[in-house]
């Protein structure tokens, strides 16, 4: 789907929500090195967020995070939980 967007000239923001690391409680990064074909792309923006133990799998941030987000010109603004 972000292949089709982007290539259709589409802006996209991406909220990625990784469980957190034992080590440092930050997140996990999985989800990037799934994005990484289009990774490099001026077109997308990835934000990875920790879950750091959030009940539900989401952090507490999410929704400050993305309001952030819509004040830049987003096509699309998605999240993967």
């Amino acid at each position: 789907m972000i292949g089709h967007l982007l290539d259709d000239g589409k802006k996209i923001g991406l909220v990625l929500v990784d469980p957190s690391s034992p080590f440092n409680l930050g997140a996990v990064l999985g989800d990037r090195l799934r994005m990484m074909a289009h990774f490099n792309d001026p077109d997308l923006f990835i934000r990875s967020v920790a879950t750091r133990g959030s009940l539900g799998g989401l952090s507490d941030k999410i929704i400050e995070i993305v309001e952030v987000m819509r004040s830049y010109p987003f096509d699309y603004i998605l999240s993967r939980q």
